[in-house]
């Protein structure tokens, strides 16, 4: 049985496998899944023998504001770019029969498995994948580098965060001294890196998960609603719990038939993406809200908008309202 780790058509690596050959990759994204650039870095016997940097027209050259305000890359830059099956055309013997590494693998092969879909294309032969966000206890690129002293010179660009990833890969293997937190560089010109140690991929826990219905206004679209968050925001997600749970939502970690709203950041999680469609496939009366819905949404704008179809249901409140305790 595939754990929530693999991806379908492609097997993940269990363990730590200790391997010299392999292509690191890196794919920035305009939409969820719909790919605008590939970076690639081609590892032989341990050392980087080519590199590889392609931007990639997506679907009709749509794109997510968030997206561009995290990697920078515009529908004026791809417009006239090849879309995606003509560079596939050019890279996928790199593929076949290839171990593939990224940093968090399974959002970068669900967007390989998404484009591959979109455009009917065979999926490639590969060996299976290696996550090394796994290797790295979760830790995001910036800081997981950091602990080995490799620099991000431009993080969020395709080829920049592949080659680190292959380097950091190959650090991991030769077994380098990493540093600790109170030995990590502070500033020099980059944010502090401990900072981002999950690049705002923080578990939610503790009180943050109990409704409090007693302050929130009950004409917001959060009001006691189920609300599971993946990705990332303009805001740390802490603070956004926080904003979230004072507006009355039932925050949860995960997506059931019970989630109302799934909001939806950069990078997000491709399981809850997949189980949130489904629901939206069978008529579930549920939203995918993102930042730029979220911005309207804190502005105490539009909550018609977004408001879904959902029953009423009683609450503590509304017993104590009618009386009853």
């Amino acid at each position: 049985m595939k754990t929530e780790k693999q991806i379908e058509g492609f097997e993940l690596l269990e363990g730590e496998p200790k391997v010299l050959d392999f292509v690191a990759i890196d794919f920035e994204t305009a939409t969820d899944l719909q790919p605008c650039q590939i970076g690639m870095a081609i590892v032989k016997n341990g050392e980087i023998v080519k590199t590889i940097n392609r931007l990639i027209r997506p679907p009709f050259n749509r794109y997510h504001p968030r997206t561009i305000a995290i990697h920078h890359i515009t529908p004026e830059k791809t417009e006239d770019e090849p879309s995606f099956p003509e560079v596939w055309n050019d890279i996928k013997d790199y593929f076949e029969g290839a171990i593939i590494v990224a940093h968090n693998a399974r959002f970068d092969m669900s967007v390989l498995k998404c484009a591959l879909d979109t455009y009917f294309l065979r999926y490639p032969s590969i060996q299976g994948y290696i996550c090394t966000c796994d290797l790295n206890n979760r830790e995001s690129l910036e800081l997981a580098c950091a602990r080995y002293g490799i620099c991000l010179e431009n993080h969020h660009d395709g080829e920049d965060d592949a080659v680190n990833c292959a380097k950091l890969y190959l650090a991991h293997l030769k077994g380098d001294p990493r540093l600790s937190n109170e030995e990590l560089p502070k500033g020099g010109g980059q944010p502090d890196i401990f900072n981002f140690a999950f690049e705002g991929h923080d578990i939610l826990k503790g009180d943050v998960l109990k409704k409090d219905l007693s302050e929130a206004d009950p004409n917001n679209p959060f009001y006691d609603r189920k609300v599971v968050i993946t990705g990332l925001f303009t805001i740390d997600r802490p603070e956004l719990a926080q904003k979230l749970k004072s507006m009355g939502a039932d925050l949860d970690k995960s997506v059931s038939d019970r989630t109302s709203y799934l909001l939806v950041g950069q990078d997000p999680g491709p399981s809850k993406i997949k189980k949130f469609e489904e629901m939206i496939a069978r008529g579930k009366d549920v939203r995918k809200i993102y930042q730029e819905d979220l911005d309207i949404i804190f502005a105490g704008k539009d909550f018609e908008k977004y408001l879904t179809e959902l029953p009423e249901r009683k609450t503590k409140r509304d017993d104590k309202v009618n009386g009853i305790v």
